[in-house]
Order: structure tokens, then C-alpha cells, then sequence
């Protein structure tokens, strides 16, 4: 049965300086009810790799809202975790965003259950007020990388590829744990085809903002021409939630997107994946 549908408001932005569209997201999203003076805030970017436009989350974007947030509180983090092809600490030693930059698999683990499963989650992400910085690129696994996938790099385990099998029951997990009052999607540049890694990058010069990252994710695949009920782990989430939203702005974003056959064997709730992925994934670190 699902549950009454909470109103949301989702903003779009065309971006010509992003200090400034910055600043007038935190306005819209009312973020001073959201985090407290002297807060500890975590901004989880997608950091997969070392920084590529259109792959992982802008340095802009992410400098912007560090300069924002240290106004109201000193206790800024940046925190990513460790992959099967990254070791961020690698990444960390070479990023100047700001404020302290943290490797996430290496922070304290707590154990949490959720409806799914147990996870080790790092202490930090619990602890704090998260805002989530996602991108605007497809995924060959589960079509689109936005903000509730973001989320998956929050577990603190190097070998993610192992939940692939249940990934849809585990980010339905994650966005109940961790429910980020604050989403910002980087839309600056913009990655479609065979993402998250290899694809077509474009420059769209845009950010979406919602205090829900759900609704932020359905609008996000509305505005590249994607049915959210088509991406799997949406669908599961929106079985259980309405959602209705007021679309603030342009949702228009101007050029063709292209969405990736998934190449996942879907049996009821879980997901094979094909060994050719998963050996591209293990023994390729592109």
C-alpha cells in the first residue's frame, strides 16, 4: 500500500555562474531549518574516479557549496568511499575543495539493518546532515546514475560488485537510512550512452535541486525523456511512495539523451549480472 504522497518541489537552473545559482538553491531548499549552526555536514559527491566533467561531480560545484555551508558551520567533510577500480585516498591527496576531504571506507563502521539487509556504514555519513551531489549520466546497470545511486557509495565495502545481484532492494535500503535533507544534481556537463565511465559528455550548464532525493531523481528522468518507472530501483521505491512534485524553473534540458540497455537478467526482485560485466569490472580500471 503506498503511503500519502508528500509535496515536493524540485528546481531547475540554467547556469551561467555557479557560486551564484549556488547560493539561490540553498535559499529555495531552506537549508538554515536543515542545518544548525555548527552542524557536521558530509557533501557526498560522485567521486568514481579522479575528476572528468561529465563523469564525476564538478570541483566547481562541490568548492561552491563547501564556501556556502562554512558560513553556517566549520565542520565540512567530503567523503567518497573505496571501490573495486578506486582507491580514493589516491583521489583525496590531490583535491583542494576547502574543507577536509575523508575516505569513507576508512571511517568508523556502524552496523545498520534495514528491510533489506545489514550494511557497514561509516559513522560519519550517520551522524551528520548529508547533501547529496549526484550526476546527470546513464549507467549500464541500472539506466541512469542519480541521486539514490549516489547513495551506493556510501557503503564501506571496496568490492560493491558483490550486492549487484539485490542492488535494487539495497538502494531502497539506503535512501530510508540516510533520507539527505539537501540533493543538488550536477547537470553542468552531462555524460548519455554507455555510462558511468564511457559515453557521450556534453556541456548542458544546468543544476536540479530537491530536499527529496527521490523526487529529484523522477524529475531528473522526466527531463531526459526516461519513464522513472523504467529504472528498477525507482520503481521499487515508488511502489511503496507517491510522489508529486512542483517543477520550479526550465526542465528542459535541450538535446537528445540516450539510455543504455541495462544487460541485467532481471528474476523477480534481483538481478543477475552477466560475466562479461563482471569481469570488465574486476580486471579493467578505466
Amino acid at each position: 500500500m503506498k503511503a500519502e504522497a508528500e509535496a515536493w518541489k524540485v528546481y531547475f537552473f540554467r547556469v551561467e555562474n555557479v557560486k551564484n545559482i549556488v547560493e539561490e538553491i540553498f535559499s529555495r531548499l531552506g537549508w538554515k531549518n536543515d542545518i544548525g549552526r555548527n552542524d557536521v555536514v558530509l557533501l557526498k559527491p560522485n567521486f568514481l574516479m579522479a575528476p572528468k566533467a561529465g563523469v564525476t561531480t564538478s570541483l566547481e560545484l562541490v568548492r561552491a557549496v563547501v564556501e556556502v555551508v562554512k558560513d553556517r558551520t566549520s565542520q565540512v567533510y567530503v567523503g567518497e568511499t573505496d571501490s573495486t577500480a578506486k582507491d580514493f585516498d589516491r583521489i583525496a591527496r590531490r583535491l583542494d575543495l576547502g574543507c577536509k576531504v575523508v575516505n569513507l571506507s576508512r571511517d568508523k563502521t556502524v552496523i545498520v539493518s534495514g528491510k533489506y539487509g545489514v550494511y557497514r556504514l561509516p559513522e560519519l555519513a550517520l551522524k551528520t546532515k548529508i547533501i547529496n551531489l549526484p550526476m546527470l549520466k546513464t549507467h549500464v546497470l541500472t539506466k541512469v546514475s542519480l541521486g539514490v545511486k549516489n547513495l551506493f557509495g556510501l557503503i564501506q565495502e571496496k568490492y560493491k560488485i558483490v550486492y549487484h545481484w539485490k542492488l535494487d532492494r539495497i538502494l531502497y535500503d539506503l535512501y530510508h537510512i540516510f533520507r539527505p535533507p539537501m540533493n543538488i544534481l550536477d547537470a553542468l556537463y552531462v555524460l548519455d550512452e554507455k555510462g558511468p565511465v564511457k559515453g557521450r559528455i556534453r556541456k548542458a550548464s544546468m543544476l536540479a535541486a530537491s530536499s527529496d532525493t527521490l523526487t529529484l531523481d523522477a524529475a531528473a528522468c522526466r527531463l531526459i525523456g526516461l519513464e522513472p518507472s523504467k529504472v528498477s530501483h525507482l520503481k521499487k521505491l515508488m511502489a511503496t511512495r507517491k510522489i508529486e512534485y512542483e517543477v520550479v524553473g526550465e526542465a528542459k534540458l535541450g538535446m537528445e539523451f540516450k539510455i543504455p540497455a541495462t544487460g541485467l537478467i532481471k528474476i523477480g526482485d534481483f538481478t543477475l549480472t552477466p560475466l562479461r560485466i563482471v569481469k570488465k569490472k574486476l580486471f579493467r580500471l578505466s
